[in-house]
C-alpha cells in the first residue's frame, strides 16, 4: 500500500498539484452529489453529440442512396431545402 501512496504522490507532485492532507472540506455525501451531477451533465452533452453524429450519419447515407438511385433526385431536393432555407431567413430576418 505504502508503494501506492508514494506513486500517487510523485504523479501528484509531477502535475504540478499538490498533496492534499486531512479529512477535506467537502462531505462525501456531498462529493458524491457532486459528481453526479458532473456526471449527468456529461453524459447529456454525450448523448446529444452521438444523436447529431448518427444524424448527420444517416443524412450522409441517405444522400448517397439518392444519388446512387436517380441524381436528379438529389439535385432537386437541394434545391428544395435552399428554398426552405431561403425562406426560414426571410422569415427570422423580418423579426
Amino acid at each position: 500500500m505504502a508503494e501506492w501512496v508514494e506513486a500517487t504522490d510523485r504523479f501528484v507532485a509531477m502535475n504540478d498539484m499538490e498533496v492534499l492532507f486531512g479529512p477535506g472540506q467537502v462531505a462525501s455525501e456531498d462529493a458524491i452529489a457532486i459528481a453526479h451531477d458532473r456526471f449527468t451533465d456529461f453524459d447529456t452533452q454525450r448523448r446529444a453529440l452521438e444523436t447529431a453524429r448518427a444524424d448527420e450519419e444517416a443524412e450522409q447515407e441517405f444522400r448517397e442512396l439518392l444519388a446512387d438511385a436517380d441524381a436528379g433526385l438529389l439535385d432537386e431536393l437541394e434545391k428544395a431545402e435552399n428554398e426552405v432555407e431561403r425562406r426560414h431567413h426571410r422569415f427570422t430576418d423580418d423579426d
